[in-house]
């Protein structure tokens, strides 16, 4: 198949994406990548003739499928096992299934054991977590992320966005607060 800039390569060796933020699924929702990374729609790709006019809506049904699953909420099967968390042969501290995956990449089996989740938890996880629509980083960040996880754990609600954004601040103010103490002992 050829790219955008006339390279021909294995079709297997391409790679595609849909745009699930679009509202709806169209020709420039679906993006094609070349194995040199020369990105272009479906729209451009046709407009050149790089694939069969015939293709057009077996992609774009299929793009459609895809943007729905994104929608929709996410299962099990949606996710990898992690194999490095599987070989602890932990329980999954939700339902005492067998883990294989941690909400972060642990340096020890003690550090994935205080985070481990089945996958059928991790995608429970998933869709608690969509809730929180909040741009966040740092060691604040840090801290917001466990008190969420630790209420998803304990089976309560997610938090309003405002109730989330008075959280995340009052996370920050005491990130800052331990930040002027080790200043002011440095200066001592």
């Amino acid at each position: 198949m050829k790219c955008i800039k006339g390279e021909t390569w294995p079709i297997a060796s391409f790679k595609s994406y849909v745009n699930t933020n679009s509202e709806i699924v169209s020709l420039e929702s679906v993006i094609f990548h070349c194995p040199r990374g020369h990105k272009y729609t479906l729209d451009q790709a046709l407009k050149k003739n790089l694939i069969p006019s015939d293709w057009v809506q077996k992609i774009l049904s299929q793009a459609q499928k895809i943007k729905a699953k994104a929608e929709g909420p996410c299962e099990a099967s949606d996710f990898t096992p992690d194999k490095k968390i599987a070989s602890y042969n932990l329980p999954c501290i939700k339902c005492g299934g067998k883990a294989e995956f941690a909400i972060r990449q642990p340096k020890t089996k003690e550090e994935a054991s205080k985070t481990c989740l089945c996958l059928k938890c991790r995608a429970a996880w998933h869709n608690y977590d969509a809730h929180f629509e909040i741009m966040t980083w740092g060691k604040a960040s840090e801290l917001f992320w466990m008190n969420i996880f630790e209420r998803f754990i304990e089976g309560l609600p997610p938090l309003s966005l405002e109730a989330s954004r008075d959280l995340l601040e009052s996370f920050r103010k005491t990130v800052r607060s331990q930040g002027v103490k080790k200043k002011e002992i440095r200066e001592e």
